[in-house]
């Protein structure tokens, strides 16, 4: 079992029951979280930390549930992870229900997460990690 699974299964915990406190054990301190592809409210390049946590904090205001999974995991190379979600949102006034499906490149380095970027989907994430043959 890769060291990684450990991660990939706090992160994904953790961020299901809204509690950023594991997330944070293993960013780097230097973390980018890049959601500048993302289409909701939560768009931009977050540094450290503490600024990816209020990113999350922000991202989980308008809804009443959440839930993030990760459907699969594909090691692009020795520092890269390509992961792909699901998230199931509901409204907290509308009570709409959403689902969508994404990937985010994971880049690590000494097993701490250094940036997470967030794609649509896996074609894009391969297309513009591999400059352009996905």
């Amino acid at each position: 079992m890769p060291w990684y699974d450990e991660m990939i299964d706090e992160v994904a915990a953790a961020f299901g029951r809204r509690e950023f406190g594991p997330v944070r054990r293993w960013a780097h301190p230097d973390v980018v979280f890049d959601w500048s592809r993302s289409i909701n409210d939560v768009r931009g390049v977050y540094h450290g930390p503490d600024e990816m946590e209020a990113s999350f904090e922000r991202f989980f205001e308008p809804w009443e549930e959440a839930s993030w999974e990760i459907t699969s995991v594909e090691p692009l190379d020795e520092s890269r992870l390509l992961v792909l979600t699901q998230v199931t949102v509901r409204g907290r006034e509308s009570g709409i229900e959403i689902e969508a499906h994404g990937a985010q490149v994971w880049e690590h380095r000494d097993r701490k997460l250094e940036r997470v970027t967030m794609y649509q989907d896996r074609d894009q994430a391969l297309s513009e990690e591999r400059g352009g043959d996905a």
